[in-house]
């Protein structure tokens, strides 16, 4: 029953960040680069879905800093 249980959670995990990452990060095979095996696009698309997160909290970060320095200024 655990076996089981172990093996019905990696494959769905693996199957839901397979089809997440085709679906919205997906690299066309034209645009990656000439050395990269078949096999290595989809660790590819995880690269840039890790990268588009971070890029993510990246502009929220600036947006709120923007809006606390925004609140502070003094009105003259």
């Amino acid at each position: 029953m655990l076996v089981f249980f172990f093996f019905f959670f990696f494959f769905f995990f693996f199957f839901f960040f397979f089809v997440f990452c085709s679906l919205h990060y997906h690299v066309p095979r034209s645009e990656c680069p000439s050395f990269m095996p078949k096999h290595t696009i989809f660790v590819y698309d995880l690269k840039l879905l890790v990268y588009a997160i971070q890029t993510k909290k990246e502009r929220e970060r600036e947006r709120e800093r923007e809006e606390n320095l925004t609140q502070k200024r003094p009105d003259f």
